[in-house]
């Protein structure tokens, strides 16, 4: 803790809100530093933030790409990001960063940052789920893609293992071409486009999110586990104690049909199912079946028997925490990363977004109330148990500016980059 009246070393968080798992691990990691130590300013946008808590530090306005456009743009294969929309990010970040004068940023898929951080000459902390590390261990896998639809899985797999590379630098062209515009020197993968930055944290553990060779610059801080400060429904307390809940999150990502398609699906089955709808239309609700757009996740997942979910570590996480297993129901590549590894604890069950059906859902949650899976979801949770997220970043915070502030210390473990050109840069993105 810093002695009184010591200049308190500030941490800039930026909440990039395509989805609300990005905005919530940064929403979750700031409140975690200790206000007598840090001085710590979240910068985020409007979409998601009526669930902070009311204790949170101090917010800045942050713009960020809306989440139907990211959706559409994932769906369709396109790069997540266009050249435009990160030379408008870095632009802000720049402004940002000028405004406030940190001696950290920390980002979660704000994938402008650690060009920003670069020619700033500020220290960056990227915090990524391990599945993207460029040291990860999990084959990438076939996300629901129009060539799977044209052709079937079994075809398309054949295809994405042909023509995979040439996909994925068509990914972080975009960002190698601002790099260069700016006199950075280019990536070499998408997935450390992904993970750059002077320091890599991974909220996973390693079972989750198995890695090999990591360099010290790359660690796991374990699951950040977050839910919305929105209080229990009404109903809450009123649900039956004599039949199995099933807790169903939508997510701001994934399948479009899965909220009708799962309601349909256990409609008829003797379970309640508790369902956070986000910003989904849910034209039936069936008597068994009781929906809010926004709900105390952990709290809700730790009393269910079995979570379904888009697949996404956020609502995995969350079950895991209480021992709960998942069914997942994924649709892009990150979700598939995290069900792939779930998948090998025992701990949860696959459902191909394209494959979903309302029978499908059906029998794998006949199949999975019945059997090992809740034992090897507290296999999971004693895991979790092991790690204290919030003091593990708070210490690599602390490393991190120590290391930046010791004489001739270089800047971290990732590769010497050449230096940009900050006075440059305003004239070269307008």
């Amino acid at each position: 803790m810093s002695p009184p009246h010591a200049r308190r070393p500030k941490v800039l968080f930026f909440a990039e809100d395509v989805t609300l798992a990005h905005f919530a691990r940064m929403a979750a990691l700031a409140s975690t530093l200790d206000a007598r130590e840090f001085d710590v300013v979240l910068a985020c946008g409007e979409q998601f933030r009526g669930l902070l808590p009311k204790d949170l530090p101090r917010l800045v306005p942050l713009r960020s790409t809306l989440t139907a456009e990211f959706n559409r743009r994932l769906a369709d294969g396109e790069p997540v990001f266009s050249r435009q929309t990160l030379e408008r990010y870095l632009t802000e970040d720049l402004a940002l960063i000028s405004q406030e004068r940190p001696d950290v940023v920390v980002g979660d898929f704000r994938l402008s940052l650690s060009i920003s951080a670069e020619l700033a000459g500020v220290a960056s902390v990227a915090v990524s789920n391990g599945g993207w590390s460029p040291f990860s261990t999990l084959r990438f896998p076939v996300p629901e893609l129009a060539v799977v639809r044209w052709l079937g899985l079994p075809a398309a797999r054949r295809i994405v293992s042909l023509v995979g590379p040439l996909f994925l630098e068509r990914h972080f062209a975009p960002f190698n071409e601002v790099r260069r515009s700016t006199g950075l020197t280019p990536v070499d993968s998408l997935q450390e486009f992904y993970t750059r930055g002077d320091l890599t944290l991974y909220p996973d553990t390693p079972t989750l999110a198995p890695t090999r060779g990591l360099p010290a610059s790359h660690r796991y801080i374990g699951p950040v586990v977050w839910e919305p400060a929105v209080p229990l429904p009404s109903w809450w307390h009123e649900l039956p104690a004599d039949r199995p809940i099933i807790y169903l999150s939508s997510g701001s990502s994934g399948a479009v049909s899965l909220p009708s398609v799962a309601l349909e699906a256990l409609a008829d089955l003797p379970v309640t199912v508790v369902m956070a709808s986000g910003t989904a239309t849910i034209s039936s609700v069936p008597a068994n079946a009781h929906v809010a757009p926004y709900l105390p996740g952990i709290a809700v997942a730790h009393r269910a028997s079995l979570v379904i979910s888009n697949g996404g570590s956020g609502t995995i996480y969350q079950a895991l925490s209480g021992g709960v297993p998942v069914l997942g129901i994924p649709s892009n590549a990150d979700q598939y990363l995290c069900m792939e590894a779930l998948l090998a604890t025992g701990a949860g069950s696959l459902i191909r977004a394209g494959q979903l059906s309302a029978v499908a859902v059906r029998t794998e949650v006949n199949r999975m109330l019945g059997g090992t899976f809740a034992a090897a979801a507290q296999a999971q949770q004693r895991e979790f148990a092991a790690f204290d997220s919030g003091a593990l970043f708070a210490q690599a915070v602390r490393d991190l500016i120590a290391q930046r502030s010791a004489p001739h210390e270089s800047r971290s473990g990732r590769p010497a980059q050449k230096k940009g050109n900050l006075q440059a840069t305003p004239a070269i993105l307008h």
